[in-house]
């Protein structure tokens, strides 16, 4: 596929996700090759949730890693037709040396865990990746950077007391294993990059970063609502956005400049500032549960929901449209 066409058809697949639709039957075909494109990642990659408005696909819900037919991925690549040859091995619950060189126990939907399903290790998702690649996504790092052990001693646990009856803050239970995992994340980052390249040397690689969580302002947050952040005190919240969340999309763009030969780094926060888990009805993000769906499928885990796989489709785009 040409740089023209691919331009001429990002445009085209742009205008279509800014208006809910799919281009028209034919806006995609040309008698050149697909883009061979493989997508890596984890939960923000694979979908996992209902809330993103599509059931999970077949082979997503064999393997445990829960990728939904409305994930960015597949919005892309069904936005540009046949012209992209659409790889997706993204995986539920995945860390940066899963991607990379260690082989991943998928946990599955909330609904399999929360229902006792167990799942075979799969594949490293670099397996999927080789010469013939021409693009990978790689939507990664937020479970190395300790934001899931944060939600889960933060959010969904009652915080222990001190002595004098005073909740224990987030920041001072959660520190030291946040800072440990986000210097491993720094160097994992860089080795999962060096070792996509190697696989792929003639591919672009646009690194996908994550999206608004926590507002600016977390007064607009209720403490206590599992629709939102559940337990987490807004003083809490605040050290999860400053120390959790701001901190690996600063690994993740700062390692990718360092591979600025052959990565690109997609900014998605920018995009979904003010649509945050506190955005009530304009929330991208679910929080720990999401109104309107009967248990266990209502357990969303702060996933993002169809609004938010569809900013993040877009933000592809236009990195695909500007890079490749």
């Amino acid at each position: 596929m040409t740089r023209t066409s691919l331009r001429l058809l990002t445009t085209v697949a742009l205008a279509a996700l800014a208006v809910g639709t799919v281009p028209p039957a034919g806006a995609a075909e040309s008698p050149e090759a697909p883009l061979s494109w493989v997508a890596l990642g984890d939960s923000y990659t694979a979908g996992v949730i209902p809330p993103t408005g599509a059931e999970l696909d077949p082979e997503g819900a064999h393997t445990g890693c829960a990728r939904t037919e409305g994930s960015y991925p597949r919005l892309v690549a069904e936005a540009l037709g046949g012209r992209v040859r659409l790889t997706d091995v993204a995986c539920n619950n995945a860390m940066l040396a899963e991607i990379a060189h260690q082989g991943q126990v998928p946990l599955g939907s909330p609904r399999d865990y929360l229902e006792g399903r167990t799942f075979k290790a799969v594949a490293p998702q670099l397996a999927a990746v080789d010469e013939d690649t021409d693009l990978v996504t790689v939507g990664m790092g937020g479970k190395d950077s300790g934001f899931g052990e944060v939600v889960y001693a933060c959010a969904m646990q009652e915080p222990p007391r001190a002595a004098d009856g005073s909740p224990v803050p987030c920041e001072e239970r959660t520190r030291e294993l946040v800072e440990a995992r986000l210097a491993s994340a720094v160097r994992e980052y860089d080795d999962m990059l060096r070792r996509i390249h190697r696989k792929a040397p003639h591919a672009k690689i646009l690194t996908v970063g994550y999206p608004s969580i926590v507002p600016e302002d977390v007064s607009r947050c209720t403490v206590g609502d599992q629709t939102q952040f559940g337990h987490m005190s807004r003083a809490d919240l605040e050290w999860m956005r400053d120390g959790v969340l701001d901190p690996i999309n600063r690994v993740i763009e700062r390692q990718t400049a360092r591979h600025h030969r052959y990565a690109a780094y997609v900014d998605t926060h920018r995009s979904s500032r003010g649509a945050d888990v506190c955005a009530g009805r304009w929330r991208w993000v679910e929080g720990l549960t999401a109104p309107g769906y009967p248990y266990p499928d209502n357990v969303a885990h702060v996933l993002p929901n169809a609004f938010g796989q569809a900013n993040t489709a877009r933000a592809v785009l236009r990195a695909m449209h500007r890079e490749l």
